[in-house]
Formats: structure tokens, sequence, C-alpha cells
């Protein structure tokens, strides 16, 4: 990647843990530049009157407007921006539109280097069936209803410091059971918590 190519970002996604861990990774990426992490595509469109991402990396399944219509929109509209839907889903949507379409399970580092190859090799990257890493395998009730309250928490956006005061216990203790969720759920970071939250039914 050429150093001196900063990529811009923009992310649009009704899940605000999701919007965090994808902001925090692309933060400490670098040569990326994130313009924008918006929970609704309504406002996306609004913020697009004003800075122009070189991506738009967005959920499929929104509130109010949905991936396919705000897509389409961008498309006709910024017909510049590329676009990479991210989706819980491995039914492929139609790839009219689109640079790219992966699950929001695929690590991160493989999403960095699709992001790279769109912008700046004009490649396409889709999610084929069958091709997933590795099968998503947990147990209903893997998680105790302490940590259940913690993730729900950090999907809401809170810090260790004021999850530990809303549950009357300290930052260590937090920090702890945070440790022990990431392992048990196999996650190494707040975008793929929220990944493993939203499948086992902790946030709707």
């Amino acid at each position: 990647m050429n150093e001196s190519h900063i990529i811009t970002v923009g992310i649009v996604d009704d899940h605000q843990i999701v919007l965090d861990g994808l902001v925090a990774n692309l933060k400490s990426t670098e040569n990326f530049k994130v313009l924008f992490a918006l929970n609704s595509a309504k406002k996306a469109l609004l913020q697009l009157n004003e800075v122009t991402p070189d991506i738009i990396i967005s959920d499929m399944s929104m509130p109010e407007m949905n991936g396919l219509e705000f897509v389409k929109t961008v498309r006709n509209k910024y017909p510049s921006i590329k676009i990479l839907a991210l989706s819980m889903f491995s039914n492929l949507v139609a790839k009219e539109n689109l640079e790219g379409y992966m699950l929001k399970e695929t690590p991160f580092e493989d999403l960095k280097q699709a992001i790279i190859g769109i912008v700046l090799e004009g490649k396409s990257y889709y999610y084929e069936s069958g091709k997933r890493s590795k099968p998503i395998q947990f147990r209903d009730k893997i998680l105790t209803k302490r940590e259940k309250e913690i993730v729900i928490h950090l999907s809401e956006g809170y810090t260790s410091d004021q999850i530990g005061v809303m549950l009357n216990i300290s930052t260590l203790t937090v920090d702890s059971h945070k440790k022990n969720i990431f392992h048990k759920l196999q996650i190494h970071n707040l975008a793929e918590l929220a990944i493993k939250a939203l499948q086992l039914g902790i946030v709707k």
C-alpha cells in the first residue's frame, strides 16, 4: 500500500458496538481515516453532502432505510464512492452497485485487505457460500447473567469505569469479566463481540 495514500472511510451500521469496533480498528491502522461513523442511512446521506469518502462500509439491515435502498441512492448520487456491504447473513444480496459483500464475522485483517483492494486496485470482494473459515459454535448459556449484563452495557458504548459504577463493582472486576467474555466467545475486539452478542440474542 502506498504510504502516501490515505484511504477515507464512512461507516453506517445501526449497532453502536459495531461502529465502535470498526472505528477503533481503522483508527489504529496506518493510512486509514474515518470520516464518519453513523447509525442511520439517512444521517449518512446528509453527511455525504459535506464529505466524500473513498469507500463506505454499510450494514444491509437497518431501520428507516435499508441497506439496498441506501446503496442505490449513494451509487446514483456519488458514483465515485466504492461500497462494501457487511452482513450477518451469508445469502449474497445482488452484486449490483456493490464492490464487495462480506460477513460481519470476517476478521478485521481480511476486511482491511478488501478495502485496500477495492479502493487502490479496483478489485471486488464477495463472500461465497461454503467458504466460511470456520463454523460458529457456541452454547446458548455460554455466558453468565453478569457477563450478559456487561455485554449489553458494552454494546451501548459504556466504558469499564462506567459499567463498574452502574453494576456497583470495581473496574478491575469489569475488565476481568470482559476478558472472560472474550475468551469464552473466542473473540478479540468489540466489533467481534457485537456479532456474537447479536447471534446469541443478547442484544437486538
